[in-house]
């Protein structure tokens, strides 16, 4: 390995994106120890000297089987630190999934801003940079974050995989609801940018009360149509499948599932798996499992992320750029 070369560690419970972003780029990850004692302390080192080098630590914050969020937020934080301690010269937190982004805004008297307490946390141990994959609101991202901050668009992802998949000319892209409006345009503008491929566009009106999800009404084109629902993210399902359900009923010939992060903590729920769903696609910016076919459930397919990050890695290392990678400068 060259003195210049990044060095690379990737601290998730199954580092399996970070060894293919690692393999991408002809390098190894880089060793550690991770030692927990039985109250749950742990210390966490590199067992390789980082003084004067150009760090990258991959880390997706959310749940595993065996560690809470806040276990594998305080991982990251504590090793940064660190990493910072034994004289890195810049270390780059590439976070695929980041966690509390959906407590973004305040929408009842006295609510937290939580996004941002995670932005200080990162700031307060010196991180050189943040690049994250596709969050719940990228303006709320970019206010949140004093230090350099970077998104990868999940669009171009998506995009290449739909386009041998949309073969009719009948296709509509809809958002499960006015949130997810502009993201879901926005891939619908990159097919077509990409690959010449032209869509139709609707949206769905819905209302959530607590864990209840009432459809009001469904906009635009749907009979006959192939639908392709796109989120952010999916944890137990409700909100997809009440959409894929109502686009059914207005005569969804066939149904897609774009989702970029995969939240399956205790594996995917059963609703899911009995959904009128035709394919389910999901990147794998959070570890999982595609399950077989079962009967009539959907086929789920993962999208892999890993040459992207690879390509990030490459552009921040001073062989290449980043704007050419269509990634946001979210500062």
């Amino acid at each position: 390995m060259s003195p210049n070369s990044p060095l690379i560690f990737a601290l998730d419970d199954d580092p399996q994106l970070g060894r293919k972003i690692a393999e991408h780029l002809t390098l190894n990850l880089s060793p550690l120890e991770l030692r927990e004692f039985p109250d749950s302390e742990f210390k966490i080192r590199p067992l390789s000297s980082v003084r004067n080098r150009t760090v990258f630590v991959i880390m997706s914050l959310t749940r595993t089987p065996n560690h809470s969020v806040h276990d594998c937020l305080c991982r990251l934080l504590f090793f940064i630190s660190c990493l910072r301690d034994h004289g890195a010269a810049q270390v780059y937190a590439l976070i695929p999934y980041l966690c509390y982004a959906r407590k973004d805004r305040r929408t009842k008297s006295r609510d937290p801003l939580t996004l941002r307490y995670v932005a200080q946390l990162l700031e307060a141990v010196q991180i050189t940079g943040l690049i994250g994959l596709e969050v719940h609101n990228e303006a709320a991202f970019a206010n949140a974050l004093r230090c350099p901050a970077h998104l990868i668009d999940s669009a171009p992802l998506f995009a290449d995989h739909l386009a041998p998949i949309l073969t009719s000319e009948q296709v509509t892209f809809v958002s499960p609801d006015l949130g997810g409006m502009r993201r879901v345009e926005h891939l619908r503008q990159t097919l077509l940018k990409r690959h010449s491929i032209a869509c139709h566009f609707g949206w769905i009106d819905k209302e959530r009360n607590q864990d209840r999800i009432t459809i009001h009404r469904v906009i635009g084109e749907l009979e006959g149509q192939t639908v392709v629902i796109f989120d952010d993210l999916i944890s137990t399902g409700t909100t997809i499948v009440k959409a894929v359900e109502a686009c059914r009923a207005r005569g969804a010939a066939q149904v897609i599932v774009g989702v970029t992060h995969g939240l399956f903590y205790g594996g995917i729920p059963k609703q899911i798996m009995e959904a009128p769903i035709d394919r389910m696609l999901i990147t794998n910016s959070l570890p999982w499992t595609p399950p077989e076919r079962r009967g009539d459930g959907p086929i789920f397919e993962c999208i892999d992320s890993s040459m992207l990050w690879a390509k990030v890695i490459q552009a921040i290392s001073g062989s290449g750029s980043l704007s050419a990678l269509a990634i946001s400068n979210a500062n």
